[in-house]
C-alpha cells in the first residue's frame, strides 16, 4: 500500500514540476519580448538589391497614438507651411517658424497662439536671419544665418543672451542642444571652392560633429581625413534623432549612426552598403547617382531601428529588429525629384487611416514623435482617401481629423499631426 502511495506521490510532484516549467517558460518568453535589447553596437546589411522587396511594414510598427493640433490662425502668427515652414515641439509648447523670418509659441494642448519670440533686426537682441529653431523646457534657442550667433529666449520671447558656438571649415551649421550646457552642431552641404589653400583650410578642418559649451568652447570634434575635390555631397539637413535620451545621427561619411553626450560619441549601428553607397565626394552631381542608397530619415523604438531611403527612383522602408537582427525590406512607389530624395510615402498608415504622399518633417525633440504638416492645399486628397474604409488602430482620430478638416479654411495656419513613437 505503502509502495502504490509513494509511486502516486511522485508522479504528482512530477506533474506539478512539469506545469511549473511550463509556466516559467511561458513568463520567461513574455519576459523577453518586454525587455530592452542589451547589445550596443549592431551591423545592418544594406548591400543588397531591394528591387521588389515587399515585407509587411504598418506604422502602427513604430506608433503608439498620434494627437493633432490645429494651429491659431491671425495676421500675427502666420506660417507658410511647406518646406519653409520649421517647428520644434516640448511638451508644453510649439514653436514654429517660417525660414528666415520670426518664430512663434503656440500652447501644444490647444494650438493658441501665445506670443511671438524676439524680432527680425540688426540690434543686440534681434534676430537677423533665423534658420534653425530648438525648443527645450521653457527655453528657445535660435541660430542666425550670417552670424551663426545662437540666441537665447524665454518661451515668452523675452532675450536673455547670445552665444557663439566654436566653428570649424566656413561650413553652414544645423544644432541642437543638449542638456542645457552644450552645443552639438553638424556640417551641411559644403561647396569646395577652386583655391587650392582655401580647399586644403577646408578640407583640414572638415568634421562630422562638434560639441562645444554655451560659451563657445569646444570640448571636442570628430574629424575625418578627406580627398580634396570640388564638391562635397553632403546632408541638407542631417539626420538626427533622440533616442533614450541620446541625441543620435547618422554620419554619411562612415556611414555610422552614433549618439552624442557632452564629452563622447558613442557608435551604435555600422549600416554596410557596399555598391550601393554614396560617393563622399564628387566633382559633379550627375543622374548616376541615383543608383546609390541616399538614407532620408531614421526612427528608433526600443525594439526597431527604422531606415527610410532613396534609391532608383524609388523610395525604400527598413525595420531592422534589434532582439534577432533580422531586416524588414518595403519598396514604396517611385518617388519624385532629380536625386529622388525629396518625398517619402511613408509606411502604410493604419493609425488613422490617411497615407501621407508628403513629407516627414524632420523633427528633433525628445519626445521622439514624427511631424506631418496637413495644409489647405490637399484637404481634398486627405478627406478622399479617410472616405475608403480600413482597418484602422483609432478610428475616432479618423473622425477628428475629419472634423478639423471640415473646419479649416484656405488661409488658415496647418494642422499638426503628431505621431508619438513607441518605446
Amino acid at each position: 500500500m505503502s509502495f502504490k502511495l509513494n509511486i502516486m506521490r511522485i508522479y504528482y510532484y512530477c506533474l506539478v514540476l512539469l506545469c511549473l516549467s511550463a509556466c516559467g517558460k511561458k513568463l520567461q518568453t513574455k519576459q523577453s519580448l518586454e525587455q530592452k535589447p542589451t547589445k550596443t553596437f549592431y551591423k545592418i546589411d544594406l548591400s543588397h538589391d531591394f528591387t521588389g522587396s515587399n515585407d509587411s511594414l504598418l506604422l502602427s510598427d513604430i506608433v503608439e497614438n498620434v494627437e493633432y493640433v490645429k494651429l491659431e490662425t491671425s495676421d500675427d502668427c502666420l506660417i507658410e507651411g511647406g518646406s519653409g515652414s520649421i517647428y520644434s515641439i516640448t511638451k508644453d509648447n510649439i514653436y514654429a517658424m517660417n525660414r528666415f523670418k520670426t518664430p512663434f509659441c503656440f500652447e501644444r494642448k490647444t494650438g493658441k497662439y501665445i506670443n511671438t519670440i524676439g524680432s527680425i533686426g540688426q540690434g543686440p537682441k534681434d534676430i537677423l536671419c533665423p534658420i534653425h529653431i530648438f525648443g527645450k523646457d521653457s527655453l528657445v534657442y535660435i541660430q542666425e544665418l550670417y552670424t551663426k550667433e545662437v540666441k537665447i529666449y524665454a518661451k515668452n520671447g523675452r532675450y536673455i543672451k547670445s552665444i557663439r558656438p566654436a566653428r570649424k571649415g566656413g561650413s553652414a551649421m544645423s544644432f541642437t542642444i543638449i542638456d542645457h550646457q552644450y552645443i552639438i552642431q553638424h556640417p551641411r552641404q559644403i561647396v569646395i571652392p577652386h583655391n587650392q589653400k582655401q580647399k586644403e583650410a577646408i578640407w583640414n578642418n572638415y568634421f562630422s560633429v562638434l560639441v562645444s559649451d554655451l560659451k563657445g568652447n569646444e570640448i571636442y570634434t570628430q574629424k575625418h581625413v578627406l580627398e580634396v575635390n570640388e564638391m562635397l555631397v553632403g546632408d541638407d539637413e542631417p539626420i538626427k534623432w533622440y533616442y533614450d535620451n541620446l541625441l543620435n545621427f547618422y554620419n554619411y561619411i562612415d556611414d555610422t549612426i552614433y549618439a552624442v553626450t557632452g564629452d563622447s560619441i558613442i557608435p551604435r549601428y555600422y549600416l554596410n552598403m557596399g555598391k550601393n553607397k554614396w560617393p563622399v565626394s564628387t566633382a559633379k552631381m550627375t543622374k548616376e547617382y541615383t543608383k546609390y542608397i541616399r538614407l532620408q530619415s531614421v526612427r528608433e523604438t526600443k525594439d526597431f531601428l527604422y531606415l527610410y531611403w532613396a534609391q532608383n527612383k524609388k523610395a525604400y522602408l527598413a525595420c531592422f529588429n534589434k532582439h534577432d537582427e533580422t531586416l524588414k525590406v518595403q519598396e514604396q512607389n517611385p518617388i519624385s525629384g532629380f536625386f529622388t530624395m525629396f518625398t517619402i510615402h511613408g509606411l502604410p498608415n493604419d493609425i488613422d487611416g490617411y497615407d501621407y504622399s508628403i513629407d516627414f518633417k524632420n523633427l528633433v525633440d525628445e519626445e521622439s514623435s514624427i511631424l506631418i504638416e496637413v495644409n489647405c492645399d490637399n484637404i481634398d486628397e486627405i478627406k478622399k482617401e479617410l472616405a475608403i474604409e480600413k482597418n484602422i488602430k483609432f478610428p475616432e482620430k479618423r473622425l477628428e481629423l475629419l472634423r478639423l478638416l471640415e473646419e479649416m479654411k484656405e488661409e488658415d495656419n496647418p494642422i499638426l499631426a503628431i505621431y508619438k513613437l513607441k518605446r
